[in-house]
């Protein structure tokens, strides 16, 4: 009889892992040898989708040798750098084009994404049956203070924002029927964790810590990472800017009582002028700012009769081609 460490994970037995990569090679391909160790340990096996997202720095090639619990292992290659969250999409959109998948693992390809977490991950799939969407909660991060200073205010203001606080990153599993809904989301290729949000689909959390990286050095600088965080509020626009108009109209309702507080007290000299005219003017300002954030969620809900990216359709413009590596074709 196998130990729980051998153990096969029940109702996952065809997985596709997927992984964005930019010039990250040396990183993907150690994170590669990784998985293999982790899977071939479990009795586990998968097959590999690396997105080469427009890379500007080749492949080496014949780099991977023997492999067994990693059956195939193909690349992607898109024509232009478009990002991980549209490499993601599109890689999505690649593996329902293609027959689908039972189960689908989502993975950066520089190993913070530990692929020891991967069968906890699949195990915790099948648990639910593959109904629910299993996201990697970050319980901690390796980067530095600085970032972890800058992450908390990203948490918070997404929490005011957005109503939840944002906890997950890429790493995830999530089965047939999400990978359907995702790639016909426009959503899904601004902002592949947000996009699972707006779907409504069931989710489950499972505690995993951010490993360090495997190898090189981080290729999304500050202005990136910032830019990747307003994607995901971005994506739930309208929420932002309703809960933004409530709070302005909120404060607007609040400064008029004490304008007109300051002004009745003003009458019998209990408070100078200046206090009803500072109230006055941030009252003034306060209905500005609601009347623009009507005319934006006006805005917002115009569009939606614009015409938009779907994956599903459209990943097809940008793929270059896509070559197996392992095992090499012939």
């Amino acid at each position: 009889m196998m130990d729980s460490e051998s153990q096969p994970v029940a109702g996952t037995s065809h997985v596709d892992i997927l992984m964005p990569v930019f010039n990250d090679w040396p990183a993907a391909f150690s994170l590669l040898f990784r998985l293999e160790e982790v899977l071939a340990r479990r009795s586990r096996r998968a097959r590999i989708l690396l997105v080469d997202d427009g890379s500007t720095t080749p492949m080496p090639e014949g780099a991977l040798g023997s492999l067994s619990a990693l059956e195939e292992v193909r690349v992607l290659r898109l024509r232009r750098n478009c990002g991980h969250q549209r490499a993601i999409a599109a890689g999505l959109s690649y593996l329902e084009a293609h027959g689908g998948s039972e189960a689908v693992v989502v993975m950066d390809a520089d190993g913070q994404d530990d692929p020891a977490d991967v069968p906890r991950l699949l195990e915790r799939f099948a648990a639910n049956g593959g109904e629910r969407i299993i996201l990697a909660e970050r319980t901690s991060r390796s980067e530095g203070p600085i970032f972890r200073a800058f992450y908390r205010i990203y948490q918070g203001l997404h929490l005011v924002l957005v109503g939840t606080a944002a906890r997950t990153g890429n790493f995830s599993v999530l089965g047939g029927q999400a990978v359907r809904r995702l790639t016909v989301m426009s959503e899904t290729w601004n902002h592949y964790g947000a996009a699972i949000a707006k779907s409504r689909l069931p989710c489950e959390l499972l505690p995993a810590p951010r490993a360090p990286r495997t190898a090189g050095e981080p290729k999304m600088n500050f202005t990136a990472l910032v830019l990747h965080g307003l994607a995901a509020i971005a994506v739930q626009a309208e929420t932002a800017t309703a809960r933004l108009l409530l709070g302005t109209l909120g404060a607007a309702a609040v400064l008029l009582v004490l304008w007109l507080a300051a002004s009745v007290f003003r009458l019998f000299g209990l408070v100078s002028a200046g206090w009803a005219w500072t109230f006055e003017v941030l009252l003034l300002i306060a209905i500005q700012a609601a009347i623009v954030w009507t005319a934006a969620i006006l805005l917002l809900l115009r569009g939606r009769s614009a015409a938009e990216t779907i994956p599903s359709r459209d990943f097809a413009i940008l793929v270059e081609g896509c070559r197996r590596i392992h095992p090499p074709e012939r």
